[in-house]
């Protein structure tokens, strides 16, 4: 069977679920353009399930008989790997956060991170910006939501924790530790791979792991921690406050650029923010800073931008 789209990625606890994520959105976007797609590459029984549940295959082997357009998005590519599918007939279409995939033989290359053409050798085959965001459908009505609230008198009653797949450096725990020296009376929400030993003394905890509906979480709660990946794009465009504790370099490299916008609060690169400022930094977001968000976030974030996305990757067909 030939498919219009074929999309390589990997979701796994191993792997994360930040690669599978975005482009399990683009593929729901390209499902309603009408496009014939599925999915390459290893997946557990959480993503193996919501493929199953939206209709998309998950092959064995990648069929290049039919020259597909092939969305790659994944940080362990080789260019042999890549030289070898397009050689084959494959029009390669990447997401790349760094640029390290800038090869001549890649028809779109897909970099949606704020200013993101600060961060690359600009070709005119770059897709950059958040114009091309792949975001969840169903986050529209976080926004809606988030729009009827008067952004000065929102009350944080809820605040989400999200590490996701990988916690590096054991900022969970550092993350929980601070917040309840600062707060009192909160709901907690901590979503990570692995259960934190932490004794909540001042809040109330709730612990998950792998979360099947972010939408219906993100209206839950009334702020964002996150570790430095997609969940600050997601709570931006949901005009939640948010703030991130990177994990990495690069991580830290986007936050920075975030919150120069105004789009997301610095708390620091985990592996060199001291446990008193990492407390200091987060006392100052609580305060008053996370109130100063909301306007930029409703002028940066497009709500077609997935739609636009998926748009732009079927002209490879053409082409």
């Amino acid at each position: 069977m030939s498919f219009d789209v074929i999309i390589y990625c990997h979701g796994t606890q191993k792997t994360g679920l930040g690669h599978f994520s975005r482009c399990f959105n683009l593929a729901l976007a390209l499902q309603k353009l009408s496009a014939s797609l599925a999915f390459y590459g290893q997946f557990d029984v959480f993503a193996r399930s919501r493929l199953e549940q939206s209709g998309f295959a998950c092959l064995s082997q990648l069929p290049l008989c039919s020259h597909p357009i092939i969305v790659c998005d994944d940080y362990h590519f080789t260019h042999v790997e890549l030289k070898e599918l397009h050689d084959a007939g494959a029009k390669l279409v990447i997401i790349d956060d760094f640029d390290q995939y800038n090869f001549e033989f890649i028809k779109r290359i897909v970099n949606f991170r704020y200013q993101a053409a600060s961060l690359c050798q600009v070709s005119e085959r770059h897709l950059l910006d958040l114009n091309y965001f792949p975001f969840h459908e169903d986050l529209k009505a976080v926004r809606a939501h988030a729009l009827k609230i008067e952004s000065a008198a929102r009350e944080i009653s809820s605040i989400l924790l999200f590490i996701g797949a990988h916690d590096r450096h054991k900022i969970a725990a550092r993350l929980l530790c601070a917040l309840d020296n600062l707060v009192n009376g909160k709901r907690v929400i901590l979503v990570a791979s692995e259960q934190c030993a932490f004794d909540c003394k001042n809040n109330r905890l709730t612990q998950l792991n792998f979360v099947d509906d972010m939408a219906g979480l993100y209206c839950k709660v009334d702020m964002v921690i996150s570790g430095g990946g997609l969940t600050k794009y997601e709570a931006g465009f949901c005009l939640l406050p948010n703030a991130a504790f990177s994990q990495t370099k690069q991580q830290q490299l986007d936050t920075e650029i975030l919150a120069e916008a105004g789009l997301c609060y610095d708390l620091g690169l985990s592996t060199a923010t001291e446990q008193t400022e990492l407390e200091n930094r987060l006392s100052l977001f609580l305060s008053d800073e996370f109130r100063h968000q909301f306007e930029k976030q409703k002028s940066t974030f497009s709500i077609d931008s997935t739609r636009h996305l998926a748009q732009k990757i079927l002209e490879v067909s053409d082409e």
